[in-house]
């Protein structure tokens, strides 16, 4: 059986509404509403996605994601918040939420989300080889490796604790060495969607992931902007010169 996702919302009926949504997609929930038992559940690791208010009693959803991501625990996790203002959405993506949602919430495209981030933390999940052997088991550009079908990742034989946007944005740009990605690529790739609105998202988790990867994430060796046209990682032959 798929782990639970975690629903946490201190308004009942708001929950209540979540939980059915997900219910009818064919997912089990559980619920909690106070934010230190969210953190005590959320710790074990144990569920598939947690959708998150960040008002909450106890301590605050924030908090709650700060605390899991210092613990290096990447189960995915979306914002479901009525704090809506740039800076609320970025300081929660800064923090490492997948994906942010403003309240009053539109319960298809709370579904939607949710598709979207299983969809992509299930996606390299299906590069695990055939029982042939075919296909590679990790994916290496100098110090870092990858492996898609137990989605790890290592700098130096040191394993990172990415996120699921994280862990997908490293696993593209270094499945294809020197090729550029745009924006609306990589939202496309990773977020499963077009809209420009979402750039910003990108632009913060490509901040974020250099500064899991890179020595020194204001001069990064490994994913590289290309002015006026996206993102790309080095190929191995600058790396060979650096």
């Amino acid at each position: 059986m798929d782990a639970p996702v975690l629903i946490v919302e201190d308004d009942a009926d708001t929950a209540a509404q979540f939980g059915a949504v997900l219910d009818d997609d064919g997912l089990q929930t559980e619920r909690v509403g106070d934010g230190r038992e969210a953190l005590r559940r959320a710790g074990s690791g144990g569920y598939r996605l947690i959708l998150l208010d960040v008002l909450l009693p106890g301590i605050s959803g924030l908090e709650v994601l700060r605390q899991l991501r210092l613990q290096r625990i990447g189960t995915p996790v979306l914002i479901v918040s009525a704090r809506g203002t740039e800076i609320d959405r970025v300081l929660g993506l800064d923090l490492g939420a997948d994906d942010y949602l403003c309240k009053p919430v539109s319960l298809v495209e709370l579904r939607a989300r949710v598709r979207a981030l299983l969809r992509s933390v299930q996606r390299l999940a299906g590069a695990r080889p055939d029982a042939s052997g075919a296909g590679p088991t990790r994916l290496a550009l100098d110090a870092l490796e990858i492996e898609p079908h137990s989605r790890r990742a290592w700098r130096d034989g040191v394993e990172m604790k990415l996120t699921a946007r994280e862990f997908d944005l490293l696993a593209l740009l270094i499945g294809a060495p020197g090729r550029v990605f745009s924006r609306t690529q990589l939202l496309e790739a990773v977020w499963n969607t077009r809209l420009s609105a979402y750039e910003a998202n990108v632009n913060t988790h490509i901040n974020r992931l250099r500064n899991r990867v890179e020595t020194d994430p204001a001069r990064p060796r490994y994913i590289l902007t290309v002015r006026g046209a996206g993102y790309r990682s080095a190929a191995p032959d600058e790396l060979a010169q650096t």
